[in-house]
């Protein structure tokens, strides 16, 4: 609702030569919005993975690469440092 307010407001702000503003709340919520996407994209490709190893056989299962790209995965965990105070980060690194 306030980027089709924004919208509206442009045609004004342009016979003016006035740039937009960038509300500082919205630009916050767009930036948590994205992180959010980003780990709840981690964690389903995650659980993507765990499903194939649970559901493998056994005598598949390579035990160095699953150790791998669980570090791989706590890296990126992280590196996702704007969201550390989020309940979700601490929840997917432990």
């Amino acid at each position: 609702n306030t980027r089709a307010r924004e919208k509206g407001l442009a045609p004004g702000l342009d016979i003016f030569e006035i740039p937009a503003p960038q509300p500082a709340e919205v630009v916050d919520l767009e930036k948590d919005l994205k992180n959010l996407e980003a780990v709840w994209g981690l964690m389903k490709e995650w659980d993507e993975l765990w499903e194939s190893w649970k559901t493998g056989m056994f005598r598949d299962l390579v035990i160095e690469d699953m150790e791998l790209t669980a570090g791989n995965f706590n890296k990126r965990i992280g590196k996702m440092r704007d969201i550390k105070k989020w309940g979700v980060w601490a929840a997917i690194r432990d």
